[in-house]
């Protein structure tokens, strides 16, 4: 199923069918002899921040089971990431190449891609062990699912998992107004994390009422994308000034250096109007309509169960 939760289900049941089939995902994604090892690494990442988030939404009804699991989850999606990190500074060279085609056209930036790449495969040859380090993190993954299967978790309606809801749109709507008080990287980055938080949230509630949620959800994809670029452009700022020597003249080297900033104004600009509209609504607000959503939709839900569960067997 994908990552949200269905009409007609407990919640506590549903909670922990996501958890487990992310870690389901994962442990194919990494066991998957089709796919690129690195690139079941890369989803490993991906699946473990959808968990993190389901736990932060249910972390009020969670109680002691929280700090423990989330922790590891966390620990999970930071290991074997070296080789990802690589090949995103790749990426966001490429992406800015494409932004300003006239003013990387020469043949001297070649120069920066390919020492990119270099680094890549190094970190590629060094991590010998990720065989080993993967057939560990799956063992891992196994035994959390034990432990999840094993939750005692009460929550008879969607409402309780407001706190949740709430804490993490606050946090997004005051990181938003920080990052562009003190503009740091530090700060943006922080807005960042809070965003694709909310928009995991928006993304499991979505089928309170789909038409609305998901253009919401859109929007949500589209700021954490804008903020996940502006972030990859600030790693690749310090990879370049920690080392320009190594990436070609400081001519070039200046020239990349203008046009990250450049680049990162532009989407810092992009987010900060695209975020004033998602983050319009105070936090009391927004979950007090959430709520209602929430309510609406699992009232709607009970007589479609009911109705199946009374049907004759064909």
């Amino acid at each position: 199923m994908s990552y949200r939760f269905a009409a007609g289900q407990e919640p506590a049941q549903e909670i922990k069918r996501v958890v487990c089939e992310q870690i389901d995902r994962a442990i194919q994604e990494l066991t998957d002899e089709d796919l690129d090892r690195h690139q079941g690494v890369h989803q490993l990442r991906k699946r473990c921040k959808k968990i993190r988030a389901t736990l932060r939404l249910a972390r009020h009804k969670l109680g002691d089971v929280y700090p423990g699991e989330n922790r590891l989850f966390r620990d999970l999606g930071r290991q074997l990431s070296q080789v990802r990190n690589a090949e995103a500074m790749i990426e966001t060279f490429d992406s800015l190449r494409d932004a300003y085609k006239e003013e990387l056209r020469s043949g001297g930036f070649q120069a920066v891609r390919k020492v990119l790449e270099q680094r890549r495969q190094t970190i590629s040859d060094e991590q010998a062990g990720l065989d080993q380090q993967i057939e560990t993190t799956v063992g891992t993954l196994r035994e959390a699912k034990q432990r999840v299967m094993a939750w005692t978790l009460h929550v008879a309606k969607y409402r309780a998992l407001s706190p949740g809801l709430r804490q993490t749109y606050q946090r997004g709507r005051k990181a938003r107004v920080q990052a562009y008080r003190h503009s740091t990287p530090e700060h943006f980055h922080e807005w960042r994390k809070g965003v694709k938080h909310h928009w995991y949230h928006v993304r499991l509630l979505q089928q309170t009422w789909p038409d609305v949620m998901r253009g919401y959800g859109k929007a949500l994809k589209t700021l954490a994308e804008l903020l996940g670029d502006d972030h990859d452009l600030t790693v690749f700022r310090q990879t370049l000034s920690a080392e320009p020597e190594v990436f070609g003249t400081d001519a070039d080297i200046q020239v990349l250096l203008g046009l990250i900033e450049q680049r990162q104004t532009e989407l810092r600009l992009r987010a900060k109007r695209l975020g004033q509209r998602i983050f319009a609504e105070k936090s009391s607000r927004f979950c007090r309509r959430m709520q209602h959503y929430m309510a609406a939709w699992q009232a709607e839900s009970r007589p479609v169960a009911l109705t199946a569960a009374l049907s004759p067997s064909e």
